[in-house]
């Protein structure tokens, strides 16, 4: 979404510094009057960012528009959202206010790297909803019109394209008493247009304001209760003059704020300086428009930022008082963020938004310490003075573009969204199918005003979902790829992703599921190129399970060839399980870890071809790596072959907990599937038993189990990677009677403990970083590895305890 617009913006030390000293002493910005910034009081403080719930993990709106956040109710109370993910995909969310459920579509799959110029959401007085985009195809722009089938619905929508030209700032508002939709934008020339939409063709266009060669504009509207629509626009001119424009449009008139008439619509376009000037600013190097809305007297109200350098900024609020306009200082900003590739540009700031059901009340994002946040600004004397209240404080990203909810109403709850960004880019257009990509790729979350749930009763069902979807989301926003093998294909992410598949399933939360997919198609559903080594098959399995859903070859053809590979092998002879001085140890399952990697995809293939060779070789190179690290007397497995005599500093045998819970969680994934009358699984049945009963008998009385099983007194502290892989092992066990019901309170318990370790953020803290043997670990240190086993483990006991309260209620 890259806005056209170039600014040359001339940069000069001395003279910003001079324009700061009078901005401070209140001179020299062409104002009437002497000005300082009003008094603003911050009344209350605020969560972190991070503590508010995530609409999705992975998008952002448009920044040239206020139109992508609207509250409707009908037969439910939803606010409706759209956002572009970072894959360049359309999609539709919807937050359900009275159970507090958030879903989503996926409107257009943009396979093709197609570039989004520009979106916009519009929800009738029937709460259909429909979305209007901007897309480069194939070097031609299009126009996408997606109307959802039916009201409040969003599972079927109704898609055309229409041959167009560079559409950006796209705006609809609604036509007085009819059921067309006036589209507003501005084209590559800066000019504002308007076309008519029907709900099936959209007419051609016309320029309502012309930009002309010197300067670029962008403009804000909204339609006030009686369909007029009323317009802010700003106009840069580089260091020359910067004006700030109002016009309103009504019964096909364009008018001035007190009721001059300029012209009929019908009479054609018209220049900026027909527009009535709201402010004049000489000395700035652009302006910004941010929003307007009617104020309670029925007056509009404009917020803006003016640029005074290349990273200083001002808000500004002017106000119609009957016969002029006022305009006024409102806050600093604090710093400069960048949304696009020029980071010396007029929009390049938090950004402003102005609850319209209440416009004495708007959104800011003002950078506080090391990042921008978002508050809530209430002033009840025309912006004299403000009361403010931090809505996020002490974040760990920064938090831009807050967007007022369009028809939210006082008291209505939330009234805001905003932007959740993760690094310094910021960008939203699909690049290269390369690692580089993922190593650079902005992380962009859509946050919505509501705190996500306090988890104080974690065997309460819904309290499980909401811990999972939190712990999901935080790990998606929080990004662990690195220039090492870190990649989003590796065994990391492909751990993790079989806890999302788990969410998915349990959930039907098809965020998630997009956002696999796109991993898919980003990597051209590829692996790493070392396709022997264990480690680069986890995604296998999810490769495949998404083509049992989606049913597209071309999800597994590069999976099952590599699979293929392993089975064209002589394995029955050439296999070697030694990892010590081997020269081969990454060619076949010579580690625990490998157990989790490697066999569960063979499954899944299996599953989705039904050609049994894949169990066949799967249950093969099982029981041979078992049979050298299996410990019988522990019924527990060596890491490796390098453990097998070795001691700890304590004297005693080096197991290594997350070595373990790879396996055993592994053994419940396989007999999930496993045939009943497949001729090994007794044997796995057997081993899973065996090592259930030793880790019950393992568990410490907090709920948790040590880094070094038999060693606990290494290190006296619970370790989430490896014991959320128990948990969900044992819990699997109770769900399918593998184990005595008898041991369910012991699995809650483990349970309980590793929501414990989930901080308000959605963080899972204590976890070992990636090893092969037992180290230490601290409480703030994570991984994308445990928060897939921490889904893992939440999926069986939602079904745990779903099945106890209905036992309970039965009874």
């Amino acid at each position: 979404m890259n806005i056209i617009n170039k600014y040359k913006i001339f940069s000069n030390t001395i003279r910003e510094q001079v324009l700061l000293v009078f901005l401070l002493l209140g001179i020299g910005l062409n104002f009437s009057h002497a000005q300082s910034f009003p008094k603003a009081r911050i009344k209350s403080s605020g969560l972190t960012s991070e503590s508010y719930k995530s609409v999705t993990f992975n998008g952002a709106y448009d920044w040239t528009t206020n139109s992508n956040a609207v509250f409707f109710e009908g037969k439910q109370a939803c606010t409706y959202l759209s956002w572009v993910d970072n894959y360049g995909d359309i999609h539709v969310g919807a937050y359900d206010h009275a159970s507090g459920k958030i879903k989503s579509t996926l409107v257009y799959d943009n396979v093709k790297n197609e570039k989004v110029q520009s979106t916009a959401l519009f929800v009738n007085g029937e709460g259909r909803i429909t979305i209007f985009a901007n897309i480069l195809q194939q070097g031609r722009y299009q126009t996408l019109i997606a109307s959802a089938t039916a009201p409040e619905h969003m599972e079927e929508w109704h898609c055309q394209t229409i041959e167009s030209a560079y559409m950006t700032a796209l705006q609809p508002v609604a036509c007085a008493n009819t059921q067309e939709v006036l589209l507003f934008w501005q084209n590559e020339k800066s000019d504002i247009c308007f076309s008519k939409w029907n709900n099936k063709a959209l007419a051609s266009e016309k320029v309502l304001i012309q930009s002309a060669a010197s300067g670029s504009m962008n403009f804000r509207l909204m339609a006030d209760e009686k369909g007029e629509v009323h317009m802010a626009v700003a106009d840069s001119r580089s260091n020359s003059n910067n004006y700030l424009y109002y016009l309103k449009l009504a019964a096909g008139k364009l008018y001035k704020a007190d009721g001059t008439l300029i012209q009929e619509l019908s009479a054609g376009s018209i220049k900026k300086d027909q527009l009535e000037v709201i402010c004049q600013d000489k000395q700035g190097q652009g302006l910004w428009s941010w929003d307007i809305a009617m104020s309670p007297e029925n007056k509009p109200v404009v917020a803006y930022s003016s640029q005074l350098g290349d990273a200083k900024f001002i808000y500004k609020w002017a106000n119609w008082t009957g016969s002029k306009w006022e305009d006024k200082l409102l806050a600093d900003p604090k710093g400069a963020f960048a949304y696009g590739l020029d980071k010396a540009a007029p929009f390049q700031v938090g950004g402003l938004s102005i609850d319209r059901s209440s416009p004495n009340v708007l959104y800011a994002s003002v950078k506080r310490g090391e990042h921008f946040e978002i508050e809530k600004w209430s002033t009840r004397n025309k912006g004299k003075s403000w009361k403010v209240d931090a809505i996020t404080q002490e974040s760990a990203k920064d938090n831009v573009l807050p967007l007022a909810i369009s028809g939210a109403l006082s008291p209505q709850t939330p009234k805001v969204v905003w932007l959740q960004n993760t690094n310094e880019e910021f960008g939203l257009n699909r690049l290269e199918n390369t690692n580089q990509w993922f190593l650079s790729r902005a992380i962009t979350a859509v946050k919505i005003g509501v705190p996500a749930p306090v988890i104080d009763n974690p065997l309460n069902p819904s309290q499980i979902k909401n811990v999972m979807h939190e712990v999901a989301d935080w790990q998606l926003i929080t990004p662990r790829y690195n220039k090492g093998m870190l990649t989003a294909t590796n065994w990391h992410y492909g751990a993790f992703y079989v806890g999302l598949r788990a969410l998915v399933e349990m959930d039907g939360d098809n965020r998630y599921k997009d956002e696999m997919i796109n991993i898919g198609q980003a990597y051209n559903w590829q692996l790493m190129d070392d396709i022997f080594h264990a480690d680069r098959l986890t995604v296998v399995d999810i490769w495949a399970w998404l083509y049992s859903l989606e049913q597209d070859p071309y999800m597994i053809d590069k999976s099952q060839w590599a699979l293929d590979i392993h089975l064209a092998q002589n394995y029955k002879k050439a296999t070697d399980v030694r990892f010590k001085g081997s020269l081969h140890k990454h060619h076949w399952w010579t580690w625990c870890d490998a157990l989790f990697m490697a066999p569960p995809s063979f499954v899944e293939m299996w599953k989705v071809t039904g050609e049994e060779k894949y169990l066949d070789y799967m249950s093969e190179q099982w029981w041979k790596t078992s049979d050298y690290l299996y410990s019988e007397s522990d019924s527990l497995f060596f890491r490796d072959d390098r453990f097998f005599e070795k001691k700890s500093e304590n004297g005693k045998k080096i197991i290594w907990s997350r070595g373990n819970g790879w396996v055993v969680a592994a053994l419940a994934r396989i007999l999930t599937y496993l045939p009943e009358d497949y001729p090994t699984r007794p044997k796995f049945e057997k081993q899973y038993k065996e090592m259930a009963a030793k880790l019950l008998e393992l568990q410490h009385e907090d709920g948790m189990w040590r880094v070094s099983l038999l060693d606990p007194e290494y290190l006296d502290q619970g370790e989430s990677s490896g014991s959320a892989f128990f948990t969900y092992a044992l819990a699997w066990g109770v769900n399918n009677g593998m184990i005595d019901f008898q041991y369910q309170s012991a699995v809650e318990k483990a349970w309980t403990a590793l929501c414990n370790n989930v901080n308000r953020e959605g963080r899972l803290g204590y976890v070992q970083q990636v090893a092969g043997d037992p180290y230490p670990f601290k409480a703030s240190e994570s991984h994308v590895y445990a928060a897939g086993a921490f889904l893992l483990a939440g999926k069986e006991m939602y079904q745990m305890q779903q099945q106890k309260e209905l036992s309970s209620a039965a009874q």
